[in-house]
């Protein structure tokens, strides 16, 4: 029976809506791979390519213009010196460390006496910088602590400092944060008026 549709042929192109959910489903597939691309990108990043950690190395500690005794006119303890070291920080990534201003402390029986700011710079892959700064002991702070007499008397002091070095290292599109960290355990002779023994540990965190 012929159909009374005079446009009506056997061999037509598809209508337009086909053609259109066609199109949709190319496009719905096409954005599908990215999104697993961008996924596994992501996952190498993280994983494969995930940074090594900066290593911060204290290189020498040292005691500058010590002086110490009592105080006659105010029945006190006349405590002034600095604590000077020398540090090392080492990127062994392929790409470059950015750092901010980092801090260092200095503490004594848990209470803050001395601190410096360490300026902000940048180490090149492989590369190591060495940096040097000063702590000086805030007198007015120190003088007040109980057990600093006793230490005193012995001919000794324990100290404590604590370094952090924020920064970041970018490998490719990533960005990975970094914070760098160094302690060292102190103990300042005043006869010799050097720093007798130091024990000193650094960590990264990411």
């Amino acid at each position: 029976m012929r159909n009374p549709n005079p446009n009506y042929h056997p061999l037509k192109v598809p209508p337009p809506e086909r053609r259109k959910c066609g199109r949709f489903k190319c496009i719905a597939i096409t954005a599908s791979i990215f999104v697993i691309v961008l996924i596994a990108l992501a996952v190498i990043g993280y994983t494969v390519i995930r940074p090594k950690q900066a290593i911060i190395t204290v290189d020498s500690v040292d005691l500058d213009g010590l002086d110490v005794g009592f105080d006659v006119l105010d029945f006190g303890i006349r405590l002034n010196a600095t604590v000077a070291l020398n540090i090392s920080v080492t990127n062994p990534n392929r790409a470059g460390f950015e750092y901010e201003n980092g801090t260092a402390h200095l503490y004594y029986q848990s209470v803050l006496v001395g601190e410096a700011v360490i300026p902000k710079g940048d180490i090149g892959p492989g590369e190591t910088v060495k940096t040097f700064f000063r702590l000086t002991i805030l007198a007015d702070k120190i003088v007040t602590i109980g057990k600093l007499y006793s230490e005193v008397m012995e001919g000794k002091l324990s100290m404590f400092t604590a370094t952090t070095i924020p920064g970041k290292v970018v490998i490719m599109w990533f960005k990975y944060p970094m914070l760098v960290l160094s302690s060292c355990d102190l103990t300042i002779g005043f006869a010799d008026r050097t720093v007798q023994k130091s024990n000193c540990l650094s960590e990264t965190k990411f």
